[in-house]
Formats: structure tokens, C-alpha cells, sequence
């Protein structure tokens, strides 16, 4: 399974631990987590009514606590915004001809 370069993994853990985001498993108490070594992206929608499968998305990265397997989602950009690509002006071409 290809997952996060060591280095991405790295930034990603001490990220965390920057913010704060290394507490006890809210529901089991537990102390260790682990990193999903893949990221999530959640669908962003302007209505609830119907599943579209394109547009926005919100990437995040998972730490899951090694007893309960709950799950915690991390927005990716705000851990590491260097990562965010640049903003697409209006009518929603980049400079230099890309989407």
C-alpha cells in the first residue's frame, strides 16, 4: 500500500503535535494513536438533497486510536498550508492555461 512519503509523514505528526492534536482518545481514554497512511477527502456540498460526486473536497489526514479505532479527521491545509495549491482565479482557470 503506497501511502505518505516518510518525510510527509513526519511534517504530519509534528503538525499535530504543534497543535495540540496528541490528547487522550476522547472515548476510550486511550493514549496512543496511529496515522492513516492515506488521505481522506470529504465531498463539500451546496445541498443535502441528492449525492454529487464532483466539485469541492476538503482533504484530510486520519489518526485512528490503537484501542477503540476511533477516528479523528485533520483538514490537511491547515496543518500544513505550504501543501494548499494555489487559489484558481474567477472563471476557474489557472494561469498558464491549467484547471
Amino acid at each position: 500500500m503506497k501511502g505518505f512519503p516518510p518525510d510527509l509523514q513526519k511534517r504530519i505528526i509534528e503538525a499535530l503535535n504543534n497543535k495540540g492534536a496528541n490528547k487522550a482518545c476522547p472515548r476510550c481514554g486511550h493514549g496512543m494513536f496511529g496515522l492513516v497512511n492515506k488521505y481522506h477527502v470529504a465531498s463539500l456540498q451546496d445541498s443535502h438533497e441528492g449525492l454529487v460526486f464532483q466539485g469541492d473536497g476538503l482533504p484530510t489526514v486520519i489518526v485512528n486510536c490503537q484501542n477503540c479505532g476511533w477516528l479523528a479527521h485533520h483538514a490537511l491545509y491547515l496543518l500544513l498550508p505550504d501543501l494548499r495549491p494555489p487559489e484558481k482565479p474567477e472563471g476557474g482557470a489557472l494561469p498558464g492555461g491549467g484547471s
